[in-house]
Parts: C-alpha cells; sequence; structure tokens
C-alpha cells in the first residue's frame, strides 16, 4: 500500500513538473510551424490550360497587346489599324496682330505736300481764292516751263523760268492780300502751289 502510494506521487510530480502547452495565434493566410514560426499557408499548385494563367484564384486567359504593323491595342476591343494613337492637339497659338496702319498725317502736314500737278505741254490752271481770280500759266520749254501769274486778269510778279530740278515763287501783292505761287519742276511735271494771305488754293483745270 505504501508502494503505492509513493508511485502515485511521483507521477503527479511527474506531470507537475512538464512544461505547459503554447499556443502560437499566426496572422490570416499563415499557420505555425515548429522551429519555423509562422509561415504561409501553400494550397495544391493549380494547372491551367494553355492561353491562360493563374491569378486571383481562378484561370484568366493572356492578353496579348502587341499588334502588326500598322495597327495599335485599344483596350476592349483590340488591334485596330492607325499605328500608334495619334497624339492630342495642341492648342495652336493665335496668329499676330496685323501691323499698325500708320496714322494719317496731321493737316499741316499734308497741305505743305499740297499743290497741283500737271504734266501737260500747256499748262492753265484756274482757282478762286479769298475773293480773287487766279490763272497760271505755264508754257513748255526744252528742261522745264516758263510760268506766269495772273489776278483779276492781272500780271502779278515776273515770269519765271523753271527747269528740271529747281523751284521759285512768284509773289505779289493784290490790294491788300498778298499772293505767292511755288513752282517745282520735276523730270515727269510741273507742281504749282498757290497761297492767298497764307491760306493755300487750290489749282484746277
Amino acid at each position: 500500500m505504501i508502494r503505492l502510494a509513493a508511485l502515485a506521487v511521483c507521477a503527479f510530480s511527474a506531470v507537475a513538473l512538464a512544461d505547459p502547452e503554447v499556443k502560437i495565434d499566426c496572422p490570416a493566410g499563415m499557420h505555425f510551424v515548429k522551429d519555423k514560426g509562422c509561415v504561409a499557408n501553400v494550397g495544391p499548385k493549380v494547372a491551367c490550360p494553355g492561353g491562360t494563367h493563374f491569378e486571383g484564384g481562378k484561370c484568366v486567359a493572356i492578353i496579348d497587346t502587341s499588334c502588326p504593323a500598322g495597327m495599335h491595342f485599344v483596350t476592349g476591343t483590340g488591334c485596330v489599324a492607325g499605328g500608334k494613337a495619334a497624339p492630342k492637339k495642341t492648342a495652336e497659338a493665335p496668329p499676330p496682330p496685323p501691323p499698325e496702319r500708320p496714322e494719317a498725317e496731321p493737316t499741316e502736314k499734308r497741305k505743305k505736300k499740297g499743290g497741283t500737278f500737271s504734266s501737260g505741254f500747256s499748262d492753265r490752271l484756274q482757282a478762286s481764292c479769298g475773293g480773287l481770280e487766279v490763272e497760271v500759266h505755264g508754257g513748255p520749254r526744252l528742261t522745264g516751263v516758263r510760268a506766269m501769274l495772273l489776278v483779276d486778269d492781272r500780271k502779278v510778279g515776273d515770269e519765271q523760268d523753271v527747269n528740271v530740278g529747281q523751284t521759285k515763287t512768284i509773289t505779289g501783292q493784290v490790294g491788300k492780300q498778298d499772293v505767292a505761287l511755288l513752282i517745282q519742276q520735276g523730270l515727269w511735271g510741273t507742281r504749282y502751289t498757290l497761297k492767298v494771305d497764307g491760306t493755300e488754293c487750290r489749282l484746277s483745270k
């Protein structure tokens, strides 16, 4: 009896001294392996038929995006004609503004360029200006013109011979008004500029 009791005590001591069982929790998709720790769960290898591959837990078709020359791949359609997709057209720069037109010359400046141009063999120009009736006679010469000024049928000043490239003036006074005729002889004709009291008067045939 004493011997049996001693055996029971020894057995209880052996159980009490044994290492306690340790439980290891691993993340999802992993499990515990002794001496290795947590390792990934590896399922059975799946063999997919030709033209497919295993993806996302199933066999899916292999999509070939390469196309022959002159074509390009479009998702959901396949190869279509046209080579590479046409690049997006960038916005064109606006055309440059037109050059500014020169402003009209001031009236005073235009007056300075005034006068009446005549290219006939015999000039006879007239004007009514400042209450005066004016006539200009220009007779042809070999290299220019002989000019004469008449006011109210009376000769004013001296006649002037004006050759090509020359400028001469006939001046005089009628009543209390000053009259001046500028004659400019060019290669192709004569320009006459008439002024009464400083105001230009337009001559006409």
